[in-house]
């Protein structure tokens, strides 16, 4: 049970990772390029996205009767990683 905790914890901030490797990309945009900046933050949301979805398929696939362990863990380090990198963001 730990295990499957702790997986998803790993799994919630993988599936955030695209968004600090992005980091220094979107800082470099300029204020007159908003319009790629939010292509860049959209794509950004569609990676994680499927990252996620690609770790739930094989958690299901792998342990089928541990899935909500996985999630729940995984979704909510998810957004506290997205919540963190959105702060650091605006200073």
């Amino acid at each position: 049970m730990a295990l499957t905790i702790a997986c998803g914890v790993v799994g919630g901030l993988i599936g955030a990772a695209p968004f600090f490797f992005a980091r220094s990309l979107l800082r470099r945009i300029l204020p007159s390029d908003a319009g790629k900046g939010m292509l860049i933050a959209l794509a950004l949301v569609f990676v994680s996205l499927i990252i996620m979805v690609v770790e739930f398929a094989l958690c299901q696939f792998v342990v089928h009767a541990s899935l909500l362990l996985f999630a729940l863990p995984a979704i909510v380090v998810f957004i506290i990683a997205v919540a963190v990198y959105a702060y650091s963001m605006t200073r």
